[in-house]
C-alpha cells in the first residue's frame, strides 16, 4: 500500500514540476544562480499567483492561549524536497508545526509554513543533478492548478497463492502480491501554480 501511494505521488509530482511557470531564487548569499532561498524568493512567487488570481488552499489557523505558538496565514501549498530542509528552516518567517496554535491541522510531511505557503516535504520532490550543483525546484500551489482521477475502484491489490501458478510451481512455493490503478493527472492552469527554482545553501 506505501509503494502504490508513493508510485502516485511520483506520478503527479512528474506532472507538476513540468509545469511552464519558473523563477530562479535571487535573494540567497550562496553565491550560486540560482540561489538557495530567502523571504525575498518566496514572497515574490507568492505575490505572483496572487496577481494570477490564484486561490490560497487553507484558511488562516487563528491564535491561542498555547505558549510559544502563533497564528498561521492563509496559504498555498509549497511542496519541496528533504534536501532543503535545513535552507527551509533558515528563511526568516519559518515558522515549524510545532508553533502552530493547532498542530492537528497539519498534513503527513507537512514541515513549516513561510508567510502564506504551508510547506510539505518529500524525498521524490523535483531534483536535477545535471548541473553542479543540484538544483531543486520548489512548486507552490493555488487551488485548482491540477486536478488528478478519483474513480472508485481504480486502484486493486491481486494476491495469488502458493501453488496458484499451477505446474509452473509443483512445490507450491511461490506466491504473489501486486497492484493495478488506472490514473490521470494534468495542469489545469499554470498560472495557479509557480516553481521556485533554487540551490542548497
Amino acid at each position: 500500500g506505501q509503494q502504490m501511494g508513493e508510485t502516485r505521488d511520483a506520478l503527479i509530482s512528474a506532472v507538476l514540476f513540468a509545469g511552464a511557470s519558473k523563477t530562479d531564487a535571487a535573494g540567497g548569499a550562496n553565491g550560486n544562480t540560482p540561489t538557495e532561498m530567502t523571504k525575498a524568493d518566496i514572497d515574490g512567487v507568492v505575490q505572483t499567483l496572487v496577481g494570477n488570481n490564484a486561490k490560497m488552499f487553507t484558511p488562516i489557523i487563528p491564535g491561542n492561549t498555547k505558549v510559544g505558538t502563533a497564528p498561521v496565514r492563509a496559504a498555498f501549498w509549497g511542496i519541496m524536497h528533504t534536501d532543503l530542509l535545513d535552507d527551509l528552516e533558515a528563511v526568516s518567517s519559518f515558522k515549524p508545526v510545532s508553533e502552530y496554535p493547532d498542530s492537528d491541522v497539519a498534513v503527513s510531511g507537512e514541515w513549516g509554513s513561510t508567510g502564506n505557503v504551508r510547506w510539505v516535504v518529500s524525498s521524490i520532490a523535483a531534483k536535477n543533478t545535471t548541473p553542479n550543483p543540484d538544483e531543486y525546484s520548489c512548486m507552490i500551489i493555488g487551488r485548482d492548478a491540477y486536478a488528478v482521477t478519483d474513480i472508485m475502484g481504480a486502484t486493486s491489490n491481486i494476491v495469488k497463492d502458493f501453488g496458484s501458478a499451477g505446474t509452473a510451481d509443483p512445490l507450491n512455493q511461490r506466491a504473489t502480491s501486486g497492484w493495478k490503478m488506472s490514473h490521470v493527472s494534468k495542469i489545469l492552469n499554470d498560472n495557479f501554480m509557480h516553481s521556485l527554482e533554487v540551490t542548497h545553501s
